[in-house]
């Protein structure tokens, strides 16, 4: 998680460049390496920082994934459309336990590594023959610092006498510029936080995003632990009513948040020279935010307070269904919430860099959890 909230800053503003197609393939290629490495680690450290680069790999989809998204569809579609794609991703909390706890309990932690290499190996495959390019305009890293060097104007003259200390200046300070673009330019992701609408959505979805995985993480310390004593597998079954979660909302979250724009787009009478709707990314928070102020902090203190009674294992994993309901990290299409800066809301308010904008959801001021 630490490495999910720091490298879709740098997969996001590469995107904007390289084009969407290229990112996917350089990082699920990253992902089947560093996966294969973690299957194979002697020892912890080398674990970890194989699961960490692993996981920075896989993160590329959080941000450009939302960007492929702005890319194809409309403003008004995209609720509807991120709804649909997120039902891959909000698979794993879903999968992910139980798989992980059946190899584990069968075969070893190894094991698992093994099966994530062999399915970032298949998406690879997939992704280099299944899927197009879909940002309109890419150009190289190398034209783009070029460009900044020479400038838009600047004509070098076909004959011109020059120094060896002169062509060295110049290829160093083209390297350091490419040098820049690289590590330093896609920190400016960060500036889109001076925007009030981004920033107290981020802010929000930090805690919210912070709640979901420490409880999480209790699910499993809790029901392994007495009174429950449940094994890794059945532990890992206490996941599913999260995912029932999961998958009402991306089924349902994006086109109830879609309506409601629609809806205050017409309650204010806001038409084109066309007579199209005008849209406002605002519009998607209205009644839904409301109900997720009340609803999320209720259903985990619910969690928290059952759970800590020892009280029957079907009373505290009731409420975990309405903490993806209601919670926009979790899900960015929460039909009762949607101020997620991964969500199509954010992407609208910042057009101009769609990956961006979903990138600062991940950004370190939210916690890596």
């Amino acid at each position: 998680m630490l490495s999910m909230s720091i490298f879709p800053l740098w997969w996001s503003s590469f995107s904007e460049t390289l084009g969407r197609r290229t990112i996917y393939l350089v990082s699920f290629a990253l992902f089947l390496l560093w996966n294969i490495l973690a299957a194979v680690s002697t020892n912890i450290a080398m674990l970890i920082v194989m699961r960490i680069l692993g996981g920075g790999a896989a993160a590329s989809v959080q941000a450009v994934g939302a960007g492929t998204i702005a890319d194809i569809w409309e403003v008004k579609e995209r609720g509807n459309a991120m709804g649909m794609f997120y039902l891959g991703p909000l698979c794993g909390p879903l999968l992910a336990p139980i798989i992980g706890g059946a190899l584990a309990q069968k075969l070893g932690w190894r094991s698992t590594q093994w099966f994530l290499a062999g399915y970032g190996g298949v998406l690879l495959v997939f992704l280099f023959f299944a899927l197009p390019e879909t940002l309109k305009a890419i150009k190289p890293i190398l034209d783009e610092v070029e460009d900044t060097t020479l400038g838009a104007s600047s004509k070098v003259p076909a004959l011109n006498r020059i120094s060896s200390r002169q062509i060295m200046k110049q290829k160093a300070k083209k390297w350091l510029k490419m040098a820049k673009r690289v590590f330093i330019d896609p920190l400016k992701i960060l500036l889109y936080l001076r925007f009030p609408a981004i920033a107290i959505t981020v802010y929000y979805a930090s805690i919210t995003f912070g709640s979901l995985y420490m409880l999480n993480i209790s699910l499993e310390t809790t029901f392994s632990k007495p009174p429950y004593n449940f094994s890794t597998i059945i532990v890992g079954l206490t996941y599913i009513p999260n995912s029932v979660g999961y998958f009402l909302t991306s089924l349902f979250g994006g086109r109830w948040t879609d309506a409601i724009m629609a809806r205050e787009a017409k309650k204010a009478g806001r038409y084109d020279a066309k007579g199209k709707l005008v849209y406002r990314p605002e519009d998607r928070m209205r009644e839904n935010a409301w109900i997720a102020a009340f609803l999320y902090p209720g259903a985990l203190i619910w969690y928290g307070w059952t759970a800590q009674k020892g009280i029957f294992w079907v009373v505290p994993v009731s409420p975990p269904p309405f903490t993806p309901l209601t919670n926009p990290p979790s899900n960015p299409h929460s039909p009762l919430s949607n101020p997620n800066p991964n969500n199509p809301g954010s992407r609208s308010s910042s057009p101009t860099s769609s990956s961006a904008s979903a990138a600062c959801s991940s950004s370190p001021w939210r916690p890596p959890c």
